[in-house]
C-alpha cells in the first residue's frame, strides 16, 4: 500500500476545512480575470467536457431567492451555457435521505438538459437525523445529454461513507472510461466534521481494519479501486478536493499510473482554495492516454464557492473510443468483353504468356499419362498447371 499524502498546511486566512462562503475577487496571480490555463470556450465539438468543483454545500430549497438558490442558478448557467457533459461535485453537505424528493439533487437538475443521470454519495453508515438535512462531506456526479446514454454502471463508496461517486461509460470497440468524484477529509475532530464521521467508522470496525486513521483508510481503498479499474482496461479520471499537498498528491497518483491532466498543459498551477497556500488542493487526475484538447481553472467568483472549478475537454475518441471504417479493397478492373479489339488483345497476350511458360506441352504430356486413379506425382503436376494458368490470366489483364 502506498502511503497517502499528508494534509496541506493552512494559511492565516482561516482554518482548512471551513466551508463558509466568503465573497472574493478574481485571483490576479492566475492569469487574466482569474483564469488559469485556457479560457473555457462555449462550444467543444467532438470533445467531452468535465467540470469538477468543491461546491461547499448545495441545496435545492424552494424557489425562494437565497444564497443556496443563487449557488444553484450559477451552477445551472455554467452547465447550460458552456455545454458541460459531466459535472463532478464534492462536499455536497447533504443527507439526501431526509431531503424531500422535490428538493433533491435529482429533481433539481432534471430539466437542465434533455437527459441526465445522477449518482450521489453520502454517509449512510450513520443514522439520519430527521431534523437536520445537513451532513458534512458527500459527493455527486451528473452526466448530461449524449454522455448520459453511454452510462453503463454507477456506484458509490463500498463503506457507505460518501467518500466518492463512480460512473463508468461504455464507448466503441469496448472502450470504457470510469470517472470518480471524491472528497478527502482534512484533519479535525469537531463534531459533525467529515473526519470525525470517518473516525467513528474506523473505531467501530478497528478489529477488521489495518488502520484507524481515516485518511490512511481512504488512501488504501482508493488505491485498490484505481488498480481494479486499471486491471479491467478502463480509462480512469479521478477528480475532487484531495486536501493534500500538491507535490505529494501528484507523486502518489503517479505511482498508480495517473497524472495531473491540467498541470501537464499549464504548469505551475496556483491555489484552488482561497484559504490554502499558493498551491492547489483540487485536482483532475487521469490516465496518460487521455487526449486533452483544452483545460484550466475558472476564476474564484465564477461559482458560489471558495474553491475554483476545474475543467477539461477530452477528445471524444479518447474518452469513448473510435470505430474505424472498414477497409475497402480496390475494385478489380473488368475486361470490356463487348469490345472485340480488347478481347483479341487479351487472348493474344494470354497465348504469348502460356507459350513462354510451355503450358501447352505440359498439358499434352499430362493428357497422355493420365490414368485412374491419379498417382500423387501426377496430381502435383496438375496443381502446378492450375497455378500457372491462374497467374497467367491475371498478368494478361494487367497488360491490356
Amino acid at each position: 500500500m502506498i502511503t497517502f499524502p499528508r494534509p496541506p498546511v493552512a494559511d492565516a486566512g482561516g482554518p482548512r476545512g471551513s466551508n463558509s462562503y466568503r465573497p472574493c475577487t478574481d485571483d490576479t496571480s492566475a492569469g487574466i480575470d482569474g483564469h488559469h490555463g485556457a479560457i473555457m470556450p462555449k462550444s467543444h465539438p467532438n470533445a467531452v467536457r468535465l467540470v469538477s468543483v468543491n461546491i461547499a454545500g448545495i441545496g435545492f430549497i424552494s424557489e425562494e431567492r437565497s444564497k443556496m438558490r443563487y449557488k444553484l442558478e450559477k451552477l445551472k448557467n455554467l452547465v447550460i451555457d458552456y455545454d458541460v457533459d459531466l459535472l463532478m461535485l464534492s462536499e455536497t453537505n447533504k443527507d439526501w435521505r431526509v431531503v424531500p424528493s422535490e428538493h433533491s439533487l435529482w429533481a433539481g437538475v432534471r430539466y437542465w438538459k434533455s437527459s441526465c443521470k445522477v449518482q450521489a454519495a453520502w454517509n449512510t453508515f450513520q443514522h439520519p437525523q430527521i431534523q437536520h438535512q445537513s451532513q458534512r462531506g458527500g459527493t455527486a456526479m451528473i452526466a448530461f445529454s449524449d454522455l448520459s446514454y453511454r452510462l453503463c454502471q454507477k456506484s458509490v463508496d463500498s463503506r457507505q461513507l460518501g467518500r466518492w461517486s463512480i460512473m463508468t461509460f461504455q464507448g466503441k470497440r469496448d472502450c470504457k472510461t470510469t470517472a470518480i468524484s471524491l472528497y478527502v477529509p482534512t484533519l479535525g475532530t469537531c463534531p459533525g466534521s467529515v473526519f470525525s464521521q470517518h473516525l467513528r467508522y474506523t473505531a467501530e470496525h478497528r478489529h477488521l481494519l489495518e488502520t484507524e486513521c481515516p485518511r490512511e483508510l481512504f488512501g488504501k481503498d482508493l488505491e485498490e479501486l484505481i488498480l481494479h479499474y486499471k486491471s479491467e482496461g478502463h480509462n480512469i479520471i479521478v477528480a475532487g478536493d484531495f486536501n493534500a499537498e500538491a507535490v505529494d498528491m501528484r507523486r502518489w497518483m503517479q505511482e498508480l499510473g495517473l497524472i495531473d491532466l491540467i498541470q501537464r498543459q499549464h504548469s505551475p498551477c496556483p491555489r484552488t482554495q482561497k484559504r490554502s497556500k499558493n498551491s492547489p488542493i483540487d485536482f483532475i487526475f487521469g490516465s496518460p492516454g487521455l487526449q486533452i484538447r483544452a483545460c484550466g481553472y475558472l476564476p474564484f467568483n465564477r461559482l458560489v464557492s471558495d474553491h475554483r472549478a476545474l475543467w477539461i475537454d477530452v477528445e471524444q475518441t479518447s474518452f469513448l473510443g473510435y470505430k474505424p471504417p472498414p477497409l475497402l479493397a480496390p475494385a478489380a478492373r473488368r475486361l470490356k468483353l463487348e469490345d472485340p479489339e480488347v478481347v483479341s488483345k487479351y487472348l493474344s497476350t494470354l497465348h504469348s504468356i502460356l507459350l513462354a511458360k510451355d503450358v501447352f506441352n505440359l498439358a499434352s504430356m499430362l493428357d497422355s499419362i493420365t490414368t485412374t486413379p491419379l498417382p500423387e506425382w501426377v496430381i502435383e503436376i496438375h496443381e502446378k498447371l492450375d497455378r500457372i494458368l491462374y497467374g497467367s490470366y491475371g498478368n494478361s489483364r494487367k497488360e491490356i
